[in-house]
């Protein structure tokens, strides 16, 4: 796989989650999947909006600790 497209966020900035939850569903050549959080925080900003293509590597989002952060 060289790119994916993500296909819709599912937390908005701002949101918490923990680990485990859907942050957001990403297309590549062969499967639709979810893609879900490693480590609990914060969603900052989102750099790449639903409907985007992006070659793997790329950042996605700003995620911080703490919700005073963003």
């Amino acid at each position: 796989m060289n790119e994916g497209k993500i296909l819709k966020w599912k937390i908005q900035p701002g949101d918490s989650f923990t680990v485990g939850d859907a942050l957001f569903s990403i297309e590549t050549d062969k499967a639709t999947i979810d893609y879900e959080a490693t480590e609990k925080g914060v969603l900052a900003k989102v750099i790449v909006q639903d409907n985007q293509s992006l070659s793997v590597g790329k950042n996605v989002a700003v995620i911080v600790k703490n919700k005073q952060d963003v």
